[in-house]
């Protein structure tokens, strides 16, 4: 069973009973439903977010309770994403020493 609640106008929160909720956002991401715009699997329930005007929370609450489950989905092999950040500041000396890293100053 899933039991779906409203998140705000588009949206709603998928509550897997015995589903794992990463294999049920897999199966969401898999079947392209239209309108779906993105799905966010969480530890215990899965955020699906949509167009407004393009279903409604109950029609996408069910469909999605249609859908094929596996209880090992296919994840896609990604490429690691790299994000370049600067530190600086009055607390990095502290912070560093802090986490044991290494200050730049």
């Amino acid at each position: 069973m899933i039991r779906a609640l409203a998140a705000g106008a588009a949206a709603v929160l998928l509550e897997p009973d015995r589903i794992r909720p990463a294999a049920l956002g897999a199966a969401i991401t898999q079947a392209a439903l239209p309108g779906v715009l993105d799905v966010i699997p969480g530890a215990t329930t899965v955020l699906v977010t949509f167009k407004l005007g393009a279903l409604s929370a109950d029609e996408l609450a069910r469909r999605v309770r249609q859908l094929p489950v596996s209880a090992r989905p296919q994840t896609a092999r990604l490429p690691p994403v790299e994000i370049e950040v600067c530190y600086d500041g009055p607390a990095v000396a502290d912070v560093a020493a802090l986490t044991g890293l290494r200050s730049p100053r």
